[in-house]
């Protein structure tokens, strides 16, 4: 569900992060004139470009990562429920860490596929109106397989340090209102 709010912000902010134009130029678009934009070139189905790959990213990795974080975590403290434990121990900060990790490594692939797919702008990162497959293709022939795992290690080191500290927020706010 959240894919159908996630999706177009990600669009707005890719395409935003993207501008070589900067504040107070005449090229430069604020997040309303780049929503204006797309809604004019390519309607309300230009929001959602790069949808499908979005949900085929996200909901098995999300389903991977809670599995994960409830199984580490209960190894790192064995007997003890992940949301029992005391805020702020190694159970739900690295096990929240790790689950981030190892749920972003499969499908990374897919998200550099769907930032290029959402960033293809009149058929420039892409070949423009094909679909994914055709981006995946290109993408493909340009760098090989390495070209599906560019910039994975920021993301990674995002991920353990954004992912524990999610968990370790959630547990924390469990204990204060008494859950």
């Amino acid at each position: 569900i959240q894919v159908f709010l996630w999706s177009p912000v990600e669009l707005l902010k890719l395409r935003a992060q993207l501008q070589t134009a900067t504040p107070g130029s005449a090229g430069y678009r604020n997040p309303a004139a780049l929503a204006a934009q797309v809604l004019r070139q390519d309607g309300v189905a230009g929001l959602y470009r790069g949808f499908t790959l979005t949900v085929v990213r996200d909901v098995p990795s999300y389903a991977m990562y809670f599995w994960l974080y409830h199984d580490i975590a209960a190894a790192l403290s064995p007997g003890l429920h992940p949301e029992a434990a005391p805020p702020g121990t190694q159970g739900q900060v690295v096990a929240g860490g790790l689950a981030g990790v190892i749920a972003w490594l499969p499908i990374y692939p897919l998200d550099v596929l769907k930032t290029r797919v959402q960033a293809d702008v009149k058929g420039f990162v892409c070949v423009g109106g094909r679909g994914w497959y055709s981006c995946w293709r290109l993408m493909y022939r340009e760098a090989g397989a390495r070209a599906f795992f560019r910039g994975v290690a920021p993301t990674l080191v995002r991920a353990f340090m954004m992912d524990g500290a999610s968990f370790l927020g959630y547990t924390t706010t469990l204990k204060l209102l008494g859950g």
